[in-house]
């Protein structure tokens, strides 16, 4: 059974406080099986790689347990947080992936500068608003 978990954490990057969100994804014969896979998967990417370099403390979220897709698939986190985005860093598929899966971006990788992505979708235009 496949297992995705919504993780969020605090960390200190330059004697400042920060706070994120990641997810991951396991294979696992229960859900009890599937946090211990999750234990492993986290604390292997802190020793290996430098993603976790700032990471102090990581908060499950919440796990779902994935029997199958829907042929139209469906939606599996959602978060809404009051104001503009503040300035972040992300990044999709961390590490050697290569052999099990494949990012797709609208945004080239190549430039190491600020990005601006264009709406994928837009179902009303800022300007429409009669608040």
């Amino acid at each position: 059974m496949l297992y995705l978990a919504h993780f969020s954490f605090d960390g200190e990057y330059k004697g400042e406080p920060t706070h994120g969100w990641f997810t991951c994804m396991v294979e696992a014969d229960d859900i009890e099986a599937s946090v211990d896979e999750f234990h492993h998967l986290i604390n292997k990417l802190q020793k290996d790689e430098d993603i976790f370099q700032f990471v102090t403390k990581v908060y499950l979220e919440d796990i779902i347990q994935i029997r199958q897709v829907p042929e139209e698939g469906f939606l599996g986190h959602y978060s809404s947080s009051p104001g503009e985005a503040p300035p972040s860093i992300a990044t999709t598929c961390w590490g050697d992936t290569d052999s099990y899966c494949e990012s797709f971006s609208p945004i080239s990788s190549d430039n190491e500068e600020s990005q601006e992505i264009e709406p994928f979708i837009v179902f009303r235009d800022d300007r429409d608003r009669s608040d």
